[in-house]
């Protein structure tokens, strides 16, 4: 069957120039020449089978999406595992993940040796999240994240000027909840603000960007900068139906009114218990209870 790949190349280079790599740049992290990546990007050439897929990481873009869905394929099975993880973490059920990451484990060996460095990675985010909320061993948490993106030769220490794909910018995240409960608030802030200027607005992370730097301004006590950014993050879960932090949202909103003393904090906070009972998470509106009225106290 013939196949027109010519768009192939002129996407390459749309994308390429959305993330604010050059030509030179994009050849080099390949390992191509830059004549040769200009030949692709032009349709020129078809780019081969292994540049392509390098070009792809290169440029963020997960390969394993457009297999993962297909049922049989080996990533579909570590794409089910890792959906019942994530189940289980948003439900804040924590009794099976050591197992579930036991059984993430077990898959390594009925994947190709191409899918092990993302399937490390989603294992060591993982640990890292159970040494971090089983064990409560914050350090071996920020070591699992550290390791699982330098595993693609990446560190916040290098700097911001790498594309991330799905499961870099969740560990990204992840890791500036370590560094504002541990002192390194400004660390914290870096990340956020680059993930921000980088991320699309319609990516399923982004709303988990807004809501952790809502708590960052809100341990900041900037409360307006904190109701400010809930608010568009609750807009812009309306407009994306992606309602994953909705609750958390509305909490986190009615605490900074609370501290701002605006009296319709109480809304929110009742909005986001309505939102525990609808959704079937009475383990969480336990946690909102206890810790709404530990902030009431406070005062």
């Amino acid at each position: 069957m013939s196949y027109d790949y010519s768009f192939i190349g002129s996407e390459i280079r749309r994308i390429r120039k959305n993330r604010k790599i050059s030509q030179k740049d994009l050849a080099n992290m390949v390992g191509i020449s830059e004549e040769s990546l200009r030949r692709i990007e032009n349709n020129h050439n078809n780019p081969r089978m292994d540049n392509f897929l390098e070009i792809l990481e290169v440029l963020g873009i997960d390969f394993e999406i457009i297999l993962m869905n297909d049922c049989g394929s080996s990533w579909h099975l570590v794409n089910e595992q890792i959906k019942a993880i994530d189940n289980d973490l948003e439900n804040l059920s924590l009794n099976n993940l050591h197992t579930n990451i036991k059984r993430l484990e077990s898959l390594k060996d009925f994947i190709p040796a191409s899918y092990q460095t993302k399937l490390m990675q989603y294992i060591l985010y993982y640990q890292g999240i159970y040494e971090k909320d089983v064990n409560k061993d914050y350090l071996k948490f920020k070591n699992c994240m550290l390791k699982a993106l330098g595993i693609n030769g990446k560190s916040p220490k290098e700097g911001f000027n790498n594309t991330y794909c799905d499961i870099e910018k969740r560990i990204l995240i992840k890791l500036t909840e370590f560094y504002y409960y541990n002192n390194a608030k400004e660390n914290s802030k870096v990340i956020l603000t680059c993930l921000l200027e980088n991320v699309d607005v319609n990516d399923n992370n982004y709303i988990d960007i807004l809501y952790n730097l809502a708590k960052y301004n809100y341990m900041q006590m900037s409360y307006t900068e904190a109701i400010k950014t809930c608010h568009k993050a609750i807009d812009l879960s309306s407009k994306t139906n992606n309602y994953k932090r909705i609750i958390l949202l509305y909490y986190l909103l009615g605490i900074s009114k609370f501290k701002f003393n605006k009296k319709s904090y109480k809304e929110d906070i009742e909005k986001s218990l309505i939102l525990c009972d609808l959704l079937k998470k009475p383990d969480l509106k336990i946690i909102i209870n206890q810790s709404v009225s530990s902030i009431l106290a406070e005062d």
